[in-house]
């Protein structure tokens, strides 16, 4: 299911992941500060599921228990802002941390225009930080 974001625009949650990548490198900057954990992690998750099948058990999906810790660990580096000490300073079309996040703009609030709170940036609505979802191909 492809769920609308930012907006009345068109933008669904894979364009978004697609925009940020490509503005401003996000997904390498996390494989690039998490890719030795993220081994780590898939290598443990396919020796957990060794062990589950030498046992005689059943396993479904070998990378599970990895694949659903990078996620975690994912929206972790986005919500308590080490995206924005990676990236920074960013570029100066696009800064980092945003200009948005910085503001406090945020469609989670009844006026989302209103200068609040400082947000981490690359979270708006939250569904882009809900969508995010890690897989092996």
């Amino acid at each position: 299911m492809e769920v609308p974001e930012w907006g009345n625009s068109q933008w669904d949650s894979y364009d978004v992941a697609k925009h940020l990548e490509q503005a401003y490198g996000l997904y390498s900057a996390f494989a690039e500060f998490e890719g030795q954990r993220m081994g780590d992690l898939l290598a443990d998750s396919v020796a957990g599921s060794m062990e589950t099948l030498l046992q005689g058990g059943t396993v479904k999906d070998p990378f599970a228990a990895g694949t659903a810790q990078i996620t975690e660990d994912f929206r972790k580096f986005i919500s308590e802002q080490t995206a924005e000490k990676v990236l920074a300073p960013g570029s100066d079309s696009r800064p980092v941390p945003t200009k948005a996040a910085l503001v406090g703009r945020s469609k989670r609030r009844a006026r989302p225009y209103a200068k609040g709170d400082r947000r981490p940036s690359f979270i708006d609505s939250g569904i882009f930080e809900k969508s995010i979802t890690t897989w092996v191909e």
